[in-house]
């Protein structure tokens, strides 16, 4: 999926994916990542998810990733935070940094191990399900050279029949997932939850009318921990 893509849907302000308050497995689930103060948690493609609020809430730092400069601007901006602005040295990124938040607009592929070596917890909730599925090894094979060996991770996906609609997000199924992940991660299923007609009504692609239908969507969440031990510590 190419970058104008999503710069079109910020500048068109289609960001049905935004939600205007904490995601609920987000609540439900935060206590299993065993947040502690002054972790450090990554959000990629974080869009202007009010969800980092909920982490600094925690006593936690955030960094976000995020490809457009509208979302970027609308979450400080919304947030009444001042904040600073940099380029990255070396890359096309530019750091937007206040107090406990630091944001990086640009491509997430461009990130690298350095800026992200002291990230203890990753919150995915919009980033794999935004992608197609020809981009979703890379992005997590990123992610998983990019981040400590020791992160925990919290995944929000959704199951849905792909054939009935067009993502994003799209439909990331319980199989995939474990493909992903199940060489580095230890995986656990957290929830299974029909979302239901809570979902926005979408047209279908193989409909003969133009009429809407409602999508039936289960809303699964993952928590993922890495198999390498952590090293011990001391000794002589």
């Amino acid at each position: 999926m190419e970058p104008d893509f999503w710069h079109k849907r910020w500048h068109e302000k289609q960001i049905g994916f935004h939600l205007s308050e904490y995601n609920e497995r987000l609540i439900e689930h935060y206590s299993e990542l065993n947040l502690q103060a002054g972790d450090n948690v990554f959000i990629p493609l974080s869009g202007k998810t009010k969800d980092i609020h909920f982490f600094v809430e925690k006593n936690c730092s955030v960094i976000g990733c995020e490809l457009s400069p509208i979302a970027v601007q609308d979450f400080f901006h919304e947030s009444e935070l001042h904040f600073e602005s940099n380029d990255v040295a070396f890359s096309e990124l530019k750091l937007h940094q206040s107090n406990d938040i630091n944001i990086y607009e640009g491509d997430f592929f461009s990130l690298n191990s350095e800026q992200l070596s002291t990230v203890n917890v990753c919150y995915d909730r919009a980033a794999l399900v935004a992608l197609p599925q020809e981009m979703r090894k890379a992005y997590a094979q990123k992610l998983i050279s990019t981040l400590p060996d020791s992160v925990r991770m919290l995944l929000v996906t959704l199951e849905y029949d792909q054939e009935l609609k067009q993502g994003p997000p799209f439909s990331v199924t319980e199989e995939e997932v474990y493909f992903l992940y199940q060489d580095h991660f230890k995986i656990q299923k957290l929830s299974t939850t029909n979302t239901g007609e809570k979902q926005p009504k979408v047209v279908p692609t193989k409909a003969k009318s133009a009429s809407s239908i409602g999508v039936q969507m289960i809303e699964k969440t993952y928590l993922l921990h890495n198999t390498v031990p952590p090293p011990i510590k001391g000794g002589g």
